[in-house]
């Protein structure tokens, strides 16, 4: 029983006939007074926060603990392992590095146009050109070599409309026997469209096919020139069509190394 009233500080006596939770003198009913007062000086106190910062109201996202750290060994097996492969891959990379820088460079050879050695950026090659793997010679170099034809078609047909292209080509069945040709690396084609023939659709196309080539800097700074592994011109009659033009192929080697 409260004695006193939180309101007016009646001191409640024994005579008095109210009832227990009222005041004899205002009539309020005490205790309920006494909670809506607490409740005001609640609400006018700011929110208190935890030592985490965090107020009561919000909430924390806890990392899951696994039992025995099984987790935690896992990540550190995983980072462990990354960072062993990163280490090996820039160590693979410094050691080719290195090698290059030592390798004896060979001047240009002669012959070829001193434009032919300047490094220029490759035209985009038609987006139709698929990437074909590398292929085993199916016939014998000793009868002379086998060019790529129906393999350039796409460069035909761009060169045809352009006047000439460049790109990219994976070695196909189709070529064997081309002095210094590598079969696993690509090679850079240039066509260009000479003259047109009679027929309408055909044209005299000139193809350049290299291999290496073109121009880097050293550690000094000094631009060295790389020589070609492989630089072959050639020229010929070719149909859009597929078919063979009424002057036939007409294929002519003009520069080999």
């Amino acid at each position: 029983m409260i004695e006193t009233c939180p309101k007016c500080a009646y001191v409640r006596k024994e005579t008095d006939e109210a009832p227990e939770w009222q005041c004899p003198a205002c009539g309020i009913a005490m205790a309920k007074y006494i909670a809506l007062q607490k409740e005001k000086a609640e609400r006018q106190l700011p929110p208190p926060t935890l030592p985490s910062g965090r107020a009561p109201g919000q909430f924390e996202v806890m990392k899951p603990q696994p039992a025995l750290g099984l987790l935690d060994d896992g990540e550190s097996w995983l980072n462990r392992g990354v960072s062993r492969i990163v280490r090996f891959i820039f160590v693979m990379m410094v050691v080719a590095a290195v090698r290059y820088m030592m390798a004896p460079h060979k001047p240009a050879p002669t012959g070829i146009p001193a434009d032919a050695v300047t490094a220029q950026p490759l035209r985009p090659q038609p987006s139709s050109l698929p990437l074909q793997p590398a292929p085993q010679p199916t016939a014998s170099p000793a009868a002379g070599p086998q060019l790529p034809v129906d393999t350039l078609k796409d460069f035909f047909q761009t060169a045809h409309q352009n006047g000439d292209v460049d790109g990219i080509m994976m070695v196909t069945a189709d070529s064997y026997g081309v002095r210094g040709l590598n079969y696993i690396k690509p090679v850079k084609v240039h066509v260009e469209r000479r003259e047109a023939l009679a027929r309408t659709g055909c044209d005299r196309f000139g193809v350049t096919l290299t291999q290496g080539g073109g121009e880097h800097s050293n550690t000094r700074g000094q631009t060295v020139r790389e020589a070609y592994s492989m630089y072959l011109v050639y020229a010929l009659n070719y149909c859009l069509d597929g078919t063979t033009p009424v002057a036939g192929r007409d294929l002519k080697i003009e520069t080999e190394q």
